[in-house]
């Protein structure tokens, strides 16, 4: 009986492992980007206000509410996290 749940055991660990690599190995395919993509356009800076960022890069793809006063806008290839009227940071990918 003992050895039954070892193998058990063994088994279920196994099974867990290869669906990790299965889940690891399954991103989305190289090349596939659904949102629009801005690569000619500069990157916002922190600092920078809103008004700014539409002036340099243009209307967002869309627009995420954050907690609180924070908002993300999304490039395709980048976001910009605003806090506030500034940029935060920005996420390029």
């Amino acid at each position: 009986m003992h050895t039954n749940r070892i193998a058990t055991c063994v088994a279920a660990c196994a099974l867990v492992a290869s669906s990790l690599v299965g889940v690891a190995q399954a991103g989305q395919p190289l090349g596939v980007n659904l949102a629009p993509s801005y690569p000619d356009r500069p990157i916002p800076q922190r600092g920078e206000d809103r008004q700014q960022v539409l002036d340099t890069v243009g209307k967002p793809a869309a627009k995420q509410a954050g907690i609180g006063d924070s908002e993300v806008w999304d490039y395709g290839t980048f976001r910009v996290f605003f806090k506030g009227d500034t940029v935060a940071f920005t996420r390029v990918w």
